[in-house]
């Protein structure tokens, strides 16, 4: 008997173990059973439990079960901690998402929140900066705050449908908040608002369009250092926020994934100053002091590295060679080249007096603007205010403002004559064209949203006046006659607005130029009575007067990508893809094309500017290591 119970005893125990192992299994994947899966097999879904579920076979289970038996704790897996001081989230990129109108520069919002209290994870010490380097400065932040990519924009490389930031957020604490049970990362993939028909009170207008969302709880999914593939879910409303609906578990599956990864880092102690700060350690600081600042005279910069090359035959402001009346000439030497950008220059303007030239460089992911003295090719003014791509300039009637038109979104506007930050005039789309008014403090954009927008400028602030949506198509293009009494606007479809500015615009006539082919430039004849008008497949000189063409400048060998008319109107230039200048007689119907040989061979031509009183033609590209040239006439040379 004795025997026999031992072995009931055995049995037992056997029977017991086997029982545990049972109920553990049931509990793993009970828990995983908690939220749908995705159609796909092979998505990882972030659950609030769920191992992975592409790749957890029967031989990685066993090994979890056994794990929990044995060690008698699940959470044994936490006992082993990276040493590393912070968090670092990499945001890779998506499938496909849904086509929407909203779906416009995409970020992804990145939050940890405890999983009991709904509340974003305190920091382990409340003054130390967990996502900014100015946290310290306000004392009641005790938690870790959101933190957001970069915006991914269409004219970077890849699809809207299909945004690739490839960018690491850094979270500066302790690393061993990934393994606490209640940590939960949530993701959320938000747009940039879209156009509304009253700016001033639509309340889209001024938040985040939520696109999809995830999450991913890293302690039990054992996913830390790895690439994840997460599935999305949609948002029930635009008020709706991610906590409630996940806690919730009633959540519909959006037919997309997010590639992640969360992984611990060691931050550095102290990285170098910046213009813009981008991790909790870095700190924010400019090329000048604020003493240093307030003692410069008005209408200079500090030192900068983007300086002009050396100068040996200076252009001397006092004494223009061209006099008043006379016709401009072809120029024939290079004089000198300038550096604005590592990548080029995406615009050029000439001020109507003469003195200054701004350019919009591009460097990478800046987009400096600059400003140089003609006289010396001194760098006068500099700013890293844009983050886009700069299209065009427009000079005030008297060169004391700039403003500059650009893809993120907004239209910035510079003084010279006074020490103060740019002025912001804030769009919902790309920003394509700018043009001051007859007043300076008058100013016109166009936009992708096909809208043409009127701008008040008062010190300091600035104001929207009118919204005109008189286009059928994105405006490309805006240009003013002499006086800048009369605007005219062109568009994607062909088609030209002629308006009356004032303190408003009132619409005169519409004109179709090219029945839907897209204008992309324009540029009044010095008279007012032609434009030049350049639209995807030709270069011509349209009569304002009597609303057709009159001549054409294309040829099967000469394809513009980018044009102007002389300020005396006697010549016509046009910059190739090939890089080439080419230069035509306005007087001369039957004229064939000029190259303008001084000009070194160049990638395609992007900007030019001619000077208002001088025998001088500034070009640019944008394209890797591309300076910005600058041609003059000398009347000791043969005219080319």
């Amino acid at each position: 008997m004795a025997t026999s119970s031992t072995n009931i005893e055995s049995s037992n125990e056997v029977s017991i173990a086997r029982i545990r192992r049972r109920q553990s299994a049931k509990r793993t994947y009970k828990d995983t059973d908690s939220l749908r899966p995705s159609s796909d097999p092979q998505v990882l879904e972030s659950t609030t439990d769920r191992f992975i579920h592409a790749m957890a076979d029967h031989q990685q289970i066993d090994t979890i079960q056994d794990t929990i038996i044995e060690g008698g704790d699940v959470t044994r897996e936490r006992e082993v901690r990276p040493t590393a001081k912070g968090i670092a989230v990499v945001i890779h990129h998506t499938d496909d998402l849904r086509a929407s109108v909203h779906l416009r520069q995409p970020v992804v919002r990145v939050s940890m929140i405890d999983a009991k209290s709904g509340q974003h994870v305190k920091k382990t010490r409340p003054e130390i900066c967990a996502v900014s380097y100015y946290e310290r400065q306000n004392e009641t932040i005790d938690y870790i705050l959101p933190i957001q990519t970069q915006p991914f924009s269409p004219d970077k490389s890849g699809s809207i449908l299909r945004p690739a930031w490839e960018e690491s957020l850094i979270i500066n604490d302790d690393s061993s908040k990934l393994y606490e049970e209640n940590t939960v990362f949530f993701f959320e993939i938000l747009a940039l608002p879209t156009a509304c028909s009253n700016w001033a009170d639509s309340r889209q207008a001024q938040s985040w369009y939520k696109i999809a969302w995830s999450f991913l709880r890293p302690t039990r999914s054992s996913l830390v250092g790895r690439k994840c593939r997460l599935q999305l879910y949609s948002y029930p409303s635009q008020q709706a926020e991610v906590y409630p609906i996940w806690a919730s578990h009633k959540m519909a599956t959006y037919s997309s994934t997010l590639y992640v990864t969360v992984k611990v880092t060691t931050l550095k102690d102290q990285p170098p100053p910046t213009l813009r700060s981008m991790g909790p350690h870095q700190k924010e600081e400019g090329t000048i002091s604020f003493e240093q600042l307030q003692s410069r005279p008005i209408g200079t910069t500090s030192s900068t590295s983007m300086a002009a090359d050396t100068c040996s035959v200076p252009l001397h402001t006092s004494a223009w060679t061209r006099e008043a009346g006379q016709s401009c000439q072809v120029p024939n030497r290079l004089h000198k080249v300038l550096h604005p950008g590592t990548q080029g220059c995406s615009a050029l303007a000439f001020s109507p007096d003469g003195r200054f030239l701004a350019c919009a460089g591009v460097s990478g992911e800046s987009y400096p603007v600059t400003i140089w003295e003609v006289s010396s090719w001194t760098l006068v003014l500099s700013s890293d205010d844009h983050r886009g791509l700069v299209y065009n300039f427009s000079w005030s009637s008297q060169s004391s403002l700039v403003a500059s038109a650009s893809a993120d979104s907004v239209c910035r506007v510079w003084s010279l004559e006074r020490l103060a930050p740019p002025l912001t005039l804030p769009h919902p789309c790309f920003v394509y064209g700018v043009q001051f008014a007859a007043s300076a403090a008058i100013v016109c954009t166009a936009a992708y949203d096909a809208c043409l927008r009127v701008w008040r400028l008062h010190e300091g602030s600035v104001d929207l006046v009118e919204e005109l949506r008189e286009h059928k198509g994105l405006v490309n293009c805006l240009a003013s006659d002499g006086s800048r009494s009369t605007l005219y606007s062109c568009d994607s479809v062909g088609e030209m607005c002629v308006w009356t500015i004032n303190e408003s615009a009132q619409l005169q006539r519409k004109v179709k130029v090219a029945e839907g082919e897209s204008i992309l430039q324009i540029t009044l004849h010095n008279a007012g009575k032609k434009a030049l008008i350049r639209t995807v497949n030709q270069l011509v000189m349209f009569d304002l007067r009597i609303d057709k063409v009159v001549h054409c400048y294309t040829s099967s060998s000469v394809y513009a990508c980018c044009s102007l008319i002389s300020p005396c109107g006697t010549l016509v230039f046009s910059g190739t893809k090939d890089g080439c200048l080419y230069a035509w007689r306005t007087d001369v119907p039957e004229a064939q094309p000029v190259r303008v040989t001084c000009l070194q061979k160049m990638d395609s031509i992007s900007s030019m500017a001619f000077h208002p009183v001088e025998h001088v033609i500034v070009i640019s590209s944008v394209a890797s290591h591309q300076p910005m040239a600058v041609l003059v006439y000398e009347n000791s040379m043969n005219n080319t």
